[in-house]
């Protein structure tokens, strides 16, 4: 390494861990109390569950929040963009749809605010149990797609993205019935993957791994089906949906 090369990458450590330090030093702008809501005992088939997080700013300027971002498709956040002066208090509002989930729950939600100079971030969420009536196949796969074929999800949520990532997921499918099952998959041109096994024995999973491209995608919801095969026959689709930022 050239003397050059060396004043070059100590100049760009020293800039790297200006930012760091200037990061961990910088005052937090909201305060949630609690950040988690305990909800209890749910059933899943007892309708969403709304809660509400109350929080202040506890900085010496003006906060907005810009952004909400759940962990999955089974939380909705519901919050303003306006303005909030210091010392003033608002509430951020989560729905929580249990139909597709079982046992012990943590959903966790990314509250992204600013002061105008510099962004911070909060993690929310609720914590609770949701109780089912079903055997451990469909509480563990509670979507039943076709033909014995039960996957965890029917809708799988890739987020908010930027145009142009590729999102990378995995899928997986159980055959619940007692008979051997042969298994495919068809996407859309976004789509490409792979499945781990092509048949599956009663009580056997299978992993299909997919990439979906956001390339050409505009700003806003967007929504693609992904259909399984089962010796042939189609299931009912797969929704894989996110936003475009």
């Amino acid at each position: 390494m050239t003397s050059k090369e060396r004043i070059w990458c100590l100049t760009l450590a020293g800039v790297l861990s200006w930012t760091v330090s200037a990061q961990e030093t910088t005052p937090r702008l909201l305060r949630f109390d609690p950040s988690v809501i305990e909800i209890g005992t749910v059933r899943y088939d007892g309708g969403p569950v709304t809660v509400d997080l109350a929080y202040e700013n506890i900085a010496d300027k003006p906060v907005t929040i810009l952004d909400v971002r759940p962990q999955c498709g089974c939380t909705v956040p519901e919050f303003s963009r306006k303005p909030l002066r210091p010392g003033e208090k608002a509430t951020v509002r989560v729905t929580f749809d249990p139909s597709d989930t079982y046992g012990e729950q943590k959903r966790y939600l990314t509250v992204i605010a600013t002061n105008g100079d510099y962004r911070k971030f909060n993690t929310i969420g609720l914590h609770g149990q949701v109780e089912r009536d079903q055997t451990e196949a469909e509480i563990r796969f509670p979507c039943l797609l076709g033909r014995g074929i039960r996957t965890e999800l029917g809708t799988i949520g890739l987020r908010k993205r930027k145009a142009g990532e590729t999102v990378t997921r995995t899928i997986v499918l159980y055959n619940d019935a007692e008979e051997p099952v042969k298994l495919s998959w068809k996407g859309g041109r976004r789509v490409k993957g792979s499945l781990d096994k092509k048949t599956l024995q009663p009580g056997e999973r299978a992993n299909l791994t997919l990439s979906y491209r956001t390339r050409g995608l505009r700003p806003g919801d967007f929504s693609d089906e992904l259909v399984i095969r089962a010796d042939g026959k189609a299931l009912q689709p797969i929704i894989l949906k996110g936003t475009i930022e």
